[in-house]
């Protein structure tokens, strides 16, 4: 069965077409009918107000489609060129910057709801966003090596342990997934787990930020809005 649906800039267009068309009636009945000049003139402010109306509403009408069909990518885009940048110029400092961000959309006020980051109920929930989570938060660590962060972190437990295994063994990243388990486990028994925790990750940190820029480039269709 044929779909005849119009779409709502289609209709914009047909009611801006319709001015425009009166405004040249509008133009002509003041040529050729009107006597007064006071008519004429009438007739004539008359048309260039539909004129001018039916030319802001096809112009509207345009851009409406213009930016439901021009999408952007959310690693790509730079706001300053207003365009997307190649994929070969994405950093791992770009990327870091969009993910943190993002992740800030989960904070109220200073504090960051990680559960939030991983919920598939969230409003923002983003598949694809999460592997680049895991590793921003390790890295994170990794970088400050705060021992109360660490320890908030080890003291999630299995379902945390779970979900950051899973995605960076999803994106491949094997040895370190097996290492999340493996420290997650340790916390529970062994003083140094905290500290043995928080050398690894420190001297991980040229691998996350090698898997970020690679997980990024390798999935960059999957991140268009």
């Amino acid at each position: 069965m044929k779909d005849n649906k119009i779409s709502p800039e289609a209709k914009i267009v047909r009611i801006a077409c319709v001015m425009m068309g009166i405004s040249v009636i509008f133009v002509c009945l003041g040529v050729a009918k009107a006597e007064a000049v006071s008519s004429k003139i009438a007739l004539f402010c008359a048309a260039g107000l539909l004129f001018f109306l039916g030319a802001l509403f096809a112009l509207a009408a345009g851009y409406s489609v213009y930016a439901r069909n021009h999408k952007h990518n959310f690693f790509l885009y730079d706001k300053k060129m207003r365009k997307d940048i190649p994929v070969s110029e994405l950093t791992f400092e770009i990327i870091r910057k969009k993910v943190v961000d993002y992740m800030s959309l989960f904070k109220r006020g200073k504090k960051l709801y990680v559960g939030e980051l991983f919920s598939d109920n969230s409003p923002l929930n983003n598949e694809a966003m999460k592997p680049l989570f895991c590793y921003e938060l390790l890295y994170q660590l990794a970088e400050t090596k705060d021992a109360f962060a660490i320890k908030m972190f080890l003291g999630y437990g299995d379902e945390c342990s779970r979900i950051f295994s899973k995605y960076l063994y999803e994106n491949g990243d094997y040895e370190l997934s097996s290492k999340i388990v493996y420290f997650f486990t340790q916390s529970k028994t062994s003083p140094s787990a905290e500290k043995d925790f928080a050398d690894y990750v420190s001297s991980h940190k040229a691998h996350i930020e090698k898997q970020v820029v690679e997980y990024t480039k390798n999935n960059i269709d999957r991140f268009v809005i």
